[in-house]
């Protein structure tokens, strides 16, 4: 992929993360699923680790910025670029079966993990890591289920796309 490809493809999935954290929600029983994490774990399919940092990580942290959530800004751009990441990484270093599933898996238990960790430095206080870990667990594991469920045909379509 030339250089002029890879700044035009990052642009633009980093603002199509962006709009699907912000636009697209799905109603749960304890607020809202966005799908932007779904969406940085099946580009993780598809293109190189790094466009996937900047990818999850910018993509998600300006929807963070424009949702009104400016004290995770920082914290998601570390948190959704190592995510886009690992699930680049495992997904290209495992063999089937195993690549079909553990990599989303990883994905969103990292998630849970940093978004735990990250509510307990906010607040100041470990009773916070059991609520939060509860709530990203289900977006975490929600979004590998959307992007197990679809990597398979979603990865033949974009590399027959990127690769023209």
């Amino acid at each position: 992929m030339t250089l002029t490809k890879r700044i035009t493809v990052t642009a633009l999935f980093t603002a199509m993360v962006s709009a699907l954290t912000i636009f697209v929600a799905i109603p749960i029983f304890i607020g809202y699923l966005n799908i932007g994490d779904a969406l940085i774990m099946l580009l993780a399919t598809v293109l190189p680790a790094p466009m996937m940092f900047v990818i999850g990580g910018v993509g998600s942290g300006l929807a963070d910025f424009a949702l009104g959530y400016p004290q995770y800004m920082f914290f998601t751009v570390l948190i959704k670029g190592i995510e886009g990441i690992m699930v680049a990484y495992l997904y290209n270093k495992l063999q089937s079966p195993l690549k079909r599933i553990i990599p989303f898996v990883a994905g969103g238990l990292w998630i849970t993990l940093a978004y735990g960790l990250t509510d307990v430095f906010l607040t100041q206080s470990w009773e916070y890591f059991i609520p939060s870990a509860s709530y990203n667990i289900i977006q975490g594991m929600g979004c590998a289920l959307i992007a197990v469920t679809l990597a398979p045909g979603f990865s033949s379509m974009m590399r027959k796309l990127l690769n023209k």
